[in-house]
């Protein structure tokens, strides 16, 4: 999910995706986007969770600190382009694809009026266009396009390039699904059966409602833990 959402697949896609594959939410319920957003900012599958309001270490990492935060960075991403403007029906070709050489941010469609009333149009650093915190300039529209496509068509559109980049993207499809990164699923799913059992042993020894409202809480959990766990693996 995280991969997806980080190269631009859409939450929607994403949980028609997993619905269309039978996975379900911890609530046997199909995935919807508002269950997807939650999954997608839980650090939990950092290998953190909140617990008794204290940040412990409880299951294996799924995904890389880097990953989520990527992740973070995607949504803020997409949350800046719902609230860009269309400016006089200009249509802004790099929105979504344009970033800040300076700050990273992205860099969204603007406009500016000259004495004489002529418009011209830009593209700028969301960040400085928001907090006035970055010295990146505004590039103009009509040239930074020009120029984007013309690079795109020189380099990125080379035959010999195109396989390049077919052949990276394969060979991190495999680091990711490896043997090995299997294996490491399957001992977090036996390590979390165990811990279910001894929860369920210690639920048929006491009558504490308060104890037994802990319990099930945590195994809760453990069981959400288990089914991420079969999912990726």
């Amino acid at each position: 999910m995280h991969n997806a959402l980080y190269v631009a697949v859409s939450k929607t896609d994403i949980c028609q995706i997993c619905n269309e594959k039978g996975y379900r939410t911890k609530s046997g319920k199909p995935f919807f986007v508002n269950a997807l957003r939650h999954i997608l900012s839980n650090p939990v599958y950092t290998g953190k969770y909140l617990y008794n309001g204290e940040i412990a270490r409880a299951c294996p990492r799924i995904i890389s600190d880097e990953l989520f935060q990527k992740c973070a960075d995607r949504t803020e991403l997409n949350r800046a382009l719902r609230g860009q403007k269309q400016l006089d029906d200009v249509h802004y070709i790099l929105t979504g694809k344009l970033f800040c050489g300076y700050c990273g941010n992205l860099m969204t469609g603007d406009m500016g009026t000259g004495r004489n009333g002529t418009r011209y149009y830009y593209y700028t650093c969301h960040r400085k266009k928001k907090n006035r915190d970055c010295q990146k300039k505004s590039e103009k529209k009509d040239f930074i396009e020009w120029y984007v496509v013309e690079q795109t068509i020189a380099y990125i559109l080379d035959p010999a390039r195109i396989e390049y980049i077919a052949e990276q993207i394969v060979e991190s499809y495999r680091d990711e699904f490896s043997e090995s990164k299997i294996e490491e699923y399957e001992k977090a799913i036996k390590r979390l059966d165990a811990e279910l059992d001894k929860y369920v042993d210690s639920l048929l020894s006491t009558t504490n409602d308060a104890v037994i409202k802990k319990i099930n809480a945590r195994a809760d959990l453990l069981e959400a833990q288990k089914k991420t766990q079969k999912v990726n693996s």
